[in-house]
C-alpha cells in the first residue's frame, strides 16, 4: 500500500503543478523523458561518488562494484542454466551497471538522479513560484521516479509568454541529456514527449494556447549516431500514460476514463468467455480489476458519472458470472453489509476518501507535495476572495469564479456529501473596522448570474482588491476614484496575484453598479453608507504614504523598506534632504498624489489605527 501511494504521489505532484500553473496562468513546459536501462548503464565511478556523498563507507561500495565487475553471468530458465556465459575479460573494460535485482541498484540510481536534479537547479533551470498568501517559495526542476522523469521549465517573469519559455527549453533538454550520458545513461527517444502550457484570453475567458498558436520543436539525440531528432509534442488536451495514470495539463479526465474503460471492458470480455465458478468470479471482481480502478484515484478528479461509466463493464461481467442480476440497484450493490448491501468497491466514495486522507497527510508537511497543496489552496483563497474557508462555502454558488483543480474537485465532492474540512489555512484578513470582503458582498446580493460574477471577479483581481478597505480612501469615508474608474491603486500588495487582464466593454459599468450597493441613493463623491472604522494594524510594510500630525510631514515608504520625508511647502509637500531617522511614532496611513514631474506631493486624507495592545 505504501509503495502504491508513493507511485501515485508522483502523479499527484504533477497534477498539483498543472493546477497551480492554471490558477496562476503561468507559462511553462513539461517534458517527459525516460532513462533507458538506467540500472544497467551506470558508470561505477559515478555511483561510487554519489553513494559516498550520502555518507556510505567506501568498503561496502567497493565490495559491490568489485563483485559486479568480476562475476560470471549465466542465464537460468525452467530447463536449467545455460552453458554459455559472459563476464570478466582482462582484455576488455570491466562491465558497468548495478544489475537488475541488486538490492542496492535502486538506491544507487536514486543517489545519482538526485545529483542530476540538483545540477538542473544550480544551473538556473526550472520553475520558480510563490504561494499566493504566505509567500512560500516553490522551486521545481524535475519530478523523478526511478527512470521516469518530467522536466519543468518556466519563464523568468510571472507574465513570461510561451515563446519565451520555449526559447530556453532546448538548452534544458541538452543539459539533462548530457548529464545522463555522463553517468552512462541515455534517454529513450521514442518514449519522450512534451507539453507547452500557456494561456490567452478568448471571449472573456482564459484558455490554453494550442500548438498552432505557439509552434516549435524540441530535439534529442537518437540512435548510436546521436542524430538530433524531434520528439513528440502533445496538445494540452492530450495525455500519455505515466506510471499507470493519464495526467492532462488542462485538468480533464477524459483520457483517464478511456484508459480505465479499455481495461474494464477487456476484463469483462475475458470473464464472460471463461468457465469460472461463481465464487471465483466474485473474488476476481473484488480483488483484481477493482484494484486497477482504485490505483490512480488519489491523483485523479473523475466525476461520479465518469466513474460509474468505468464501473459498468465490471458490474455487467462480474455480477452476472457471480450469479447476481447485473441490473441490481446500485444502492444495494455499493451498500455496506450493515444495510444488507453487497459492499462492492465504490470508486467515487473511495476517490473522495483518498483525497481527504491525502490532504490530512501532506498539507502541513515541509515537503514538495505539502508546499504544492498549500499553494493551490492559497491560490483558491485569493481567487475567491472570501472571508471564510472555501471548504465551508456552497460550491454551487462559487463555482462560477473558481478555477478547476484537484482541490476544487475535492471541495465539490465534500459539499455534495454534506461534509467540510477544518484545519490550518491562510485566509484574507479584514484591514479595518466594518471592513467587508467584496466577493462575499457581491454573492450575498444574489443579483448577478455566473457570467456577471466572473466579470466582477476579473475587475477585482485586475485591481488587486480583497476587501473594501483595499479600494477606499485612507480615511475610510469614500470609495477611491481609482477603484471606481477601474485603475489600480498606488499601493503595494502583500499577495502574489495571478496573471490578469484589464476588462473591457461594459465590465466597468457592471463593476460600478455593484459598488453602488455600498453607497446611499444619489451619493456624491462615492461616500459610503457606513464609513470604515480604524485600521486594525498600526504598521503596514506595503502602504506607501504616511502622515505625521506631530511633524506635519508626509513620509514615503519604499519597497526596499527605506523612507523619504516630504516637508510642507505652501499647499504641497517637497522632498526633504534629511533622512527620516528615527520615524515619528504617530504615523498614519495617508492618500497622497504626486505631481506629473514627481517633484511635489498633495496630501488628501489620512486614517487612524487602533492603539497597540499593552504588553501583558
Amino acid at each position: 500500500m505504501e509503495a502504491e501511494r508513493t507511485i501515485v504521489l508522483w502523479n499527484w505532484n504533477l497534477q498539483l503543478t498543472n493546477d497551480l500553473l492554471r490558477l496562476k496562468r503561468r507559462a511553462a513546459i513539461l517534458a517527459s523523458t525516460d532513462a533507458q536501462g538506467c540500472f544497467d548503464r551506470i558508470v561505477h565511478a559515478i555511483a561510487f561518488l554519489c553513494l559516498k556523498r550520502l555518507g556510505l563507507p567506501s568498503a561496502p561500495i567497493q565490495s559491490m562494484i568489485t563483485a559486479i565487475q568480476t562475476m560470471t553471468h549465466y542465464v537460468r530458465t525452467a530447463f536449467g542454466d545455460s552453458e554459455e556465459s559472459y563476464g570478466c575479460d582482462d582484455t576488455l573494460p570491466p562491465l558497468m551497471g548495478l544489475l537488475q535485482g541488486n538490492g542496492a541498484a535502486g538506491t544507487g540510481w536514486q543517489a545519482i538522479s538526485s545529483v542530476l536534479v540538483e545540477m538542473l537547479k544550480t544551473a538556473g533551470f526550472g520553475l520558480e513560484l510563490w504561494s499566493a498568501i504566505s509567500q512560500e517559495a516553490i522551486k521545481l526542476a524535475c519530478f523523478q521516479f526511478v527512470d521516469d522523469g518530467t522536466l519543468i521549465q518556466g519563464g523568468p517573469r510571472p507574465d513570461s509568454t510561451g515563446e519565451e519559455v520555449y526559447a530556453g527549453m532546448q538548452e534544458v533538454l541538452d543539459y539533462w541529456e548530457g548529464s545522463l550520458r555522463a553517468t552512462g545513461g541515455a534517454i529513450a527517444h521514442d518514449k519522450s514527449y512534451w507539453h507547452l502550457i500557456d494561456f490567452t484570453l478568448k471571449s472573456k475567458k482564459w484558455t490554453y494556447r494550442t500548438i498552432a498558436e505557439v509552434p516549435g520543436d524540441l530535439l534529442l539525440p537518437k540512435g548510436e549516431e546521436r542524430v538530433p531528432t524531434k520528439i513528440e509534442r502533445l496538445e494540452v488536451t492530450k495525455a500519455k500514460e505515466l506510471l499507470g495514470v493519464m495526467i492532462r495539463p488542462d485538468g480533464s479526465e477524459k483520457d483517464q476514463v478511456q484508459h480505465l474503460l479499455i481495461k474494464t471492458r477487456k476484463w469483462r470480455d475475458s470473464i464472460r468467455t471463461r468457465r469460472v465458478s461463481q465464487a471465483d468470479a466474485w473474488f476476481a471482481m473484488n480483488s483484481t480489476i477493482t484494484k486497477t480502478v482504485k490505483y490512480p484515484l488519489m491523483a485523479t478528479t473523475m466525476s461520479r458519472a465518469e466513474l460509474s461509466t468505468v464501473m459498468t463493464p465490471i458490474l455487467d461481467g462480474g455480477l452476472q458470472q457471480s450469479g447476481v442480476q447485473r441490473l441490481m440497484p446500485r444502492a444495494i450493490v455499493y451498500g455496506s453489509h450493515q444495510v444488507q448491501g453487497m459492499q462492492i468497491f465504490h470508486p467515487a466514495c473511495t476517490q473522495t476518501i483518498q483525497h481527504v486522507q491525502a490532504i490530512k497527510r501532506h498539507a502541513t508537511r515541509p515537503t514538495i507535495t505539502g508546499t504544492l497543496i498549500r499553494s493551490v489552496m492559497e491560490a483558491h483563497v485569493l481567487e475567491l476572495g472570501s472571508a471564510h474557508p472555501f471548504w465551508s462555502l456552497d460550491y454551487s454558488k462559487w463555482k462560477e469564479i473558481c478555477t478547476w483543480s484537484w482541490i476544487a474537485h475535492t471541495w465539490q465532492d465534500l459539499r455534495n456529501a454534506g461534509l467540510t474540512l477544518k484545519g490550518p489555512l491562510f485566509m484574507l484578513p479584514t484591514r479595518r473596522q466594518a471592513d467587508v470582503h467584496l466577493m462575499d458582498f457581491f454573492i450575498a446580493l444574489d443579483e448577478f448570474d455566473g457570467e456577471q460574477l466572473r466579470t466582477l471577479q476579473a475587475c477585482r483581481t485586475h485591481l488587486r482588491l480583497t476587501t473594501l478597505a483595499d479600494g477606499c480612501t485612507a480615511d475610510g469615508l469614500r470609495i477611491a476614484a481609482n477603484t471606481w474608474n477601474g485603475q489600480p491603486m498606488d499601493r503595494r500588495t502583500p499577495y502574489d496575484w495571478s496573471r490578469t487582464h484589464r476588462p473591457t466593454g461594459n465590465a466597468w459599468d457592471l463593476w460600478r453598479a455593484a459598488l453602488k450597493h455600498l453607497l446611499p441613493p444619489f451619493a456624491s463623491h462615492r461616500r459610503l453608507i457606513e464609513p470604515l472604522g480604524l485600521w486594525l494594524q498600526e504598521h503596514d510594510p506595503h502602504w506607501n504614504w504616511w502622515h505625521s500630525p506631530s511633524t506635519a510631514k508626509v513620509y514615503q515608504q519604499h519597497s526596499n523598506s527605506t523612507w523619504t520625508a516630504w516637508e510642507p511647502s505652501q499647499q504641497h509637500y517637497k522632498v526633504s534632504s534629511l533622512v527620516p531617522c528615527p520615524l515619528p511614532p504617530d504615523l498614519l496611513r495617508a492618500d497622497v498624489a504626486l505631481s506629473r514631474n514627481r517633484q511635489s506631493a498633495t496630501l488628501h486624507c489620512w486614517g487612524a489605527s487602533l492603539p497597540p495592545e499593552p504588553p501583558p
